[in-house]
């Protein structure tokens, strides 16, 4: 009796648990998400810079410089990176570590940052190499804009201080292309169970 009754119990549990199973339709499309890979990427730059105090306007309005820029995406909306720059006239260069907050995760993607390194001007104004040498700091704001899946435009409006003697301070517009590997997104298909 007892033994028929623990039957009866247990199939009774086990018709229960598949009664209580999902449908599971395995024709259904896979939804799909997208999810970053934190990548690196890595790319040439072209701007422009005006400057802002007269011993800089001295030297010269306006200066064409050239970068190469780097940025690793370590969470979800911050960016960290590295911008190693040259200006001319004259052997200005510098070299910024960079942190951006970017808003959105889309082909266009607004960002705000700051960016803290070293600058050199090269004035001949300046007499001795501590002149011309400062630490530099600078706060911009700009965009990213997806090309490829393994390339993004960055378009920013920096305004940049140089804590030289002088305190040279510019202002200006650069673009770079920045090529990435893993790709800078991809899609993953996420099964519904």
């Amino acid at each position: 009796m007892r033994l028929g009754l623990m039957v009866v119990l247990s199939g009774v549990c086990l018709f229960s648990r598949i009664a209580n199973a999902e449908d599971l339709n395995l024709s259904e499309k896979p939804e799909t998400t997208s999810v970053y890979l934190t990548p690196y990427a890595i790319g040439p730059g072209i701007g422009a810079q005006f400057a802002l105090n007269q011993e800089l306007k001295d030297q010269s309005q306006a200066f064409l410089k050239f970068s190469l820029s780097q940025s690793w995406r370590f969470k979800e909306h911050w960016d960290f990176g590295l911008d190693l720059d040259w200006s001319v006239p004259g052997t200005n260069v510098g070299g910024l570590l960079n942190l951006n907050y970017v808003f959105g995760e889309n082909g266009f993607r607004p960002f705000v940052g700051l960016g803290a390194g070293i600058g050199y001007v090269d004035d001949p104004l300046y007499t001795k190499f501590g002149q011309r040498l400062g630490i530099a700091g600078m706060g911009y704001a700009g965009m990213y804009i997806d090309v490829t899946d393994n390339a993004h435009l960055r378009l920013r409006v920096p305004v940049e201080v140089v804590g030289n003697s002088k305190m040279d301070r510019s202002v200006g517009l650069d673009i770079a292309v920045l090529f990435s590997l893993p790709p800078y997104s991809t899609k993953v298909k996420k099964l519904k169970y």
